[in-house]
């Protein structure tokens, strides 16, 4: 699915432009996943686990754009990339075509100052107009920040699943699984 750049206001009075992934943002994307997973234990990866090349990775966004149902969107701030946001869909049956899983990830300089906020917002706007009917996430339970910044959007938690992640020092953590009708 195709975004096209669009300039939206924030709380401060500046903008996020927002806009699709292509596959000239291969390089980019690749070290924006190496830094924020360095970043925080709340992704799903350890730094260094990134295994796509640059070409897998042109691949992987072209994919993206080409599909009417699955987007990566991509927020900047003053020309600089602050992170992204995904809508995929759960598969090709019928029986689930009505949900999608959604995520959001920025560096973490960005955060708290409503760039995340913006950029969820466009993206469930886009998962409404492709036909979804409900919106789906998994996020670390101890992540007080996301799970506040998902609530106001709407979502609301459904259940704990424990031991989701395991840690290269042997601990565990939980996550919640939320929804959210679109």
């Amino acid at each position: 699915m195709r975004y096209p750049e669009t300039v939206v206001p924030l709380r401060d009075g500046s903008s996020l432009t927002l806009r699709s992934a292509g596959p000239e943002d291969a390089e980019a994307v690749l070290a924006y996943l190496e830094a924020t997973t360095a970043e925080t234990s709340y992704l799903l990866r350890e730094p260094g686990e990134s295994s796509f090349t640059p070409e897998q990775e042109r691949q992987f966004l072209q994919s993206r754009a080409d599909s009417p149902r699955d987007l990566m969107l991509l927020g900047f701030y003053e020309g600089e990339l602050v992170g992204s946001c995904a809508l995929a869909s759960l598969g090709p049956f019928r029986r689930v075509a009505h949900r999608c899983d959604v995520s959001i990830a920025l560096y973490r300089k960005f955060c708290g100052k409503g760039m995340g906020t913006a950029m969820m917002t466009a993206l469930l706007a886009q998962a409404k107009a492709a036909g979804y009917e409900q919106a789906e996430l998994t996020v670390m339970a101890d992540n007080k920040p996301a799970i506040a910044l998902y609530e106001r959007l709407g979502f609301a938690v459904c259940g704990t699943l424990p031991h989701n992640m395991k840690y290269a020092d042997g601990s565990y953590a939980d996550a919640c699984w939320m929804a959210k009708s679109l």
